[in-house]
């Protein structure tokens, strides 16, 4: 399936396929037409959608549907009857949904992983499946796996049952499902927050060990990102390192939670974690800044900054990675820090677009004197 980034590398003349006989034909870097394949009266037809990028990519798939909808495939006398609504399996509509919204690959993989737990449904005709059997096959997942899957493989089952709707099938036996399942058991981020004992947790994390997960840790308290966020950190995403009043961490959007890029200003202190990260691993195009050393071409792993934490002393009931982030909040909160400031350091989602914009932008400079206190923040409570 296509994807903004696969038309933007495209060249002129290039004919994409993005599947169901839709396909882009590139007119001009970044620009195409869309054009649509139909079997018509026993003949095949072109029809053109509209132009990229003023169609995009998710509306030329939904001007697809319609028109194949709209459109008869076969000449009158040969028309094939409309199949019944009740020969439609609930697995045939579970496999239509998995793609139709062009979500990201990724999505798509965890999509099909919680449709093939409800595996039992999949032969059923769709408007034959009633409530219990819903539940029964919920209850049994919460069983095996856990709530949060259940939880999760719930919420999918009731979307292809909305998704039939595409099929003039308005009937959903999960639409009531919110009591069916135990409660999903929230934790909290184990998180050192008072100022001491955290002076204490910085000066070992500084101080315990040297090398790749040793400087991963130091600039994840520094930064207060995601842990996955800077695991799969790269050395292009690094600016102006030599320059303290512009050095800067740019993280894509496809790597952030809220699918926004996020700019991270560097303080000194972070500036030298890279820069001794630098001299043990030197840097390579397109490459990690923090490499697995077992796995080439891989990150570190998920585990591997809290077995740094572990070794410092703090298991998963005292502080975890992500916790670095509840210690940044609580800290530079009880020192009178302006909260609107450290929520744009922590990459909050502002719901007012137009604003969120205009902050990232504009108090830069605020984010940045944030950043610098911190770290000098975290040198004086080590003492």
């Amino acid at each position: 399936m296509l994807t903004d980034a696969i038309i933007q590398a495209a060249t002129a003349g290039a004919m994409l396929p993005d599947g169901n006989r839709l396909r882009l034909r590139v007119t001009a870097p970044g620009a195409g037409a869309w054009q649509l394949k139909l079997r018509q009266a026993g003949k095949d037809t072109t029809k053109t959608l509209g132009a990229y990028p003023a169609v995009s990519i998710n509306k030329a798939r939904s001007l697809a549907e319609d028109t194949r909808a709209a459109a008869p495939t076969a000449a009158p006398s040969e028309a094939p009857a409309k199949p019944a609504t009740s020969a439609i399996t609930f697995g045939a509509v579970g496999e239509t949904y998995m793609t139709f919204d062009g979500k990201s690959a990724a999505t798509v993989v965890k999509r099909r992983y919680l449709f093939e737990k409800l595996s039992k449904l999949h032969a059923l005709p769709l408007t034959g499946i009633t409530p219990s059997q819903v539940r029964v096959e919920l209850e049994r997942i919460q069983e095996d796996t856990g709530r949060d899957t259940a939880h999760r493989a719930a919420m999918v089952a009731c979307r292809i049952f909305d998704h039939a709707q595409r099929h003039d099938i308005f009937y959903n036996p999960a639409a009531r499902r919110h009591d069916w399942l135990k409660p999903i058991q929230t934790a909290h981020h184990a998180a050192v927050v008072e100022p001491k004992p955290f002076g204490i947790l910085a000066g070992l994390v500084d101080m315990w060990g040297a090398g790749t997960v040793a400087n991963a840790t130091r600039l994840l308290m520094r930064t207060a990102v995601r842990p996955g966020e800077l695991r799969a950190a790269q050395w292009s995403e690094f600016h102006d390192l030599d320059n303290p009043a512009l050095a800067r961490w740019e993280i894509p959007a496809e790597r952030m939670k809220m699918k926004r890029a996020h700019v991270v200003p560097l303080s000194r202190q972070a500036v030298d974690v890279l820069k001794a990260q630098q001299a043990n691993a030197a840097p390579r195009a397109g490459g990690f800044v923090f490499p697995n050393a077992r796995v080439p071409g891989e990150c570190i792993s998920q585990g591997a900054i809290q077995k740094y934490l572990t070794a410092c002393g703090y298991d998963e009931t005292q502080h975890k990675p992500h916790g670095f982030r509840s210690s940044f909040t609580t800290l530079a909160t009880e020192a009178g820090q302006e909260g609107a400031i450290i929520e744009l350091c922590l990459a909050h989602a502002d719901s007012n677009k137009v604003r969120a914009a205009y902050n990232r932008a504009a108090r830069m400079d605020a984010r940045r004197a944030l950043m610098q206190w911190y770290s000098d923040y975290i040198e004086t409570l080590k003492g």
